[in-house]
């Protein structure tokens, strides 16, 4: 019966231990995603400059048309994302020298209090 418990606690702190690392990779993973859809569009080099919208998890599940105004939409939405995200994303936008016509960020998770940034 020992026995059991003992290789039970054991599986509970190599699973403890090694969480952190599994949900570091998934993270990492997950942030490329809506990263990916801006450098997919500026490696394009369509004439057609875009409407961006940064921001968490309501910007990443809204559905928003392909096209607004006729300029296309690319949605780079993170679930959790913060502001430092929507900063980040606006520094490797002017890394690769890619500007949008309308550049729009909304995030609302913030640990203190609610902020927009529009």
């Amino acid at each position: 019966m020992r026995k059991r418990f003992l290789v039970g606690f054991v599986v509970l702190l190599a699973v403890a231990a090694l969480l952190p690392f599994i949900r570091d990779a998934f993270q990492r993973r997950a942030d490329r995603i809506p990263w990916q859809r801006v450098q997919e569009f500026a490696a394009r080099g369509d004439t057609h400059k875009a409407v961006v919208v940064v921001g968490d998890s309501l910007v990443e599940s809204a559905p928003f048309a392909t096209t607004l105004c006729g300029l296309p939409v690319i949605n780079a939405g993170l679930a959790g994302a913060r502001a430092n995200y929507a900063l980040w994303v606006v520094n490797e936008m002017s890394r690769i020298h890619f500007s949008p016509s309308v550049l729009v960020i909304s995030v609302v998770n913030q640990r203190r209090r609610s902020i927009a940034i529009t």
